[in-house]
């Protein structure tokens, strides 16, 4: 994450998780955006928000709540344990 940060790539959590979980998640992760008790349609109109700005976007998702944003984003990486659906999408 702070490499990624240092070459300038803003990175976003949306978590299903409760607030509470989430930010304590982001801390220790050193995310600066996050967003808890995210459906899983709203990770995807999340994306195309980005999207509409302008944005490149890469997801990066290991369930079948994870398969409309996987989908949306430009770039889609399936964590190898992840669900079927998730792993086909990416």
């Amino acid at each position: 994450i702070r490499r990624l940060r240092k070459m300038g790539i803003t990175v976003y959590m949306l978590t299903g998780d409760n607030e509470d979980t989430a930010r304590e998640i982001a801390q220790k992760a050193a995310i600066g955006h996050y967003k808890s008790s995210v459906l899983p349609q709203d990770k995807a109109l999340f994306i195309k928000q980005l999207q509409q700005e302008g944005k490149k976007v890469a997801m990066v998702g290991d369930g079948i709540n994870d398969s409309a944003a996987l989908a949306q984003a430009d770039l889609s990486i399936a964590m190898g344990k992840g669900s079927d659906i998730a792993m086909d999408t990416a």
